[in-house]
């Protein structure tokens, strides 16, 4: 069974971190988004990290460009409904889903040429 998140389903883990995990999820209207989730049970997740975390939502907010990822809605108290039942206090972020990977991957097995270097950058 998927997890929930307000009226959001998650399916599959995009990535994880230190601080965040990321899920595929769905939107009510069925749009595809990514879920930046942030387990505030998680002893990582302090109240200076959740501060970095509005500061990174306050940028997303301000800046807007055709090639950034887009924020979509920000919620800082939530609760995540695991398959299971169980369920995690949360904060979230709804971004844009970018699909075709880690840029980080595409930089990690060869070094770029200067033209899409530029493309990228």
């Amino acid at each position: 069974m998927p997890s929930k998140i307000d009226n959001y389903t998650c399916t599959k883990t995009l990535g994880s971190g230190i601080s965040a995990e990321v899920k595929l999820a769905s939107s009510p209207d069925g749009k595809q988004v990514a879920l930046k989730i942030f387990d505030k049970t998680n002893p990582s997740n302090s109240s200076k990290a959740l501060a970095t975390l509005k500061q990174e939502v306050e940028v997303y907010q301000k800046l807007q460009h055709p090639y950034m990822v887009n924020l979509i809605e920000f919620k800082e108290d939530a609760v995540w409904v695991k398959g299971d039942g169980t369920t995690k206090p949360v904060a979230y972020m709804v971004l844009e889903l970018i699909t075709g990977g880690e840029l980080f991957d595409f930089v990690a097995l060869k070094a770029f040429p200067e033209t899409t270097c530029r493309y990228y950058f």
